[in-house]
């Protein structure tokens, strides 16, 4: 699931239209390894993920 958003995110920031402001992430039904958000970090993609009733937000 995480590879899927990751190969999203990739083609998203290759359009090269984005804004000084504007960020990526993905969403996911829940928190990801320690692992696979580095690998997200290293390319500049946040991650969003449900947290009960919320959702909780985590950016390079």
């Amino acid at each position: 699931m995480a590879a899927h958003g990751m190969g999203q995110a990739m083609y998203y920031r290759s359009l090269d239209q984005l804004g000084s402001d504007d960020r990526i992430a993905i969403l996911l039904p829940g928190r990801l390894g320690d692992e696979v958000r580095r690998l997200l970090w290293v390319y500049d993609v946040g991650l969003i993920y449900r947290n009960g009733e919320g959702f909780n937000e985590e950016w390079p």
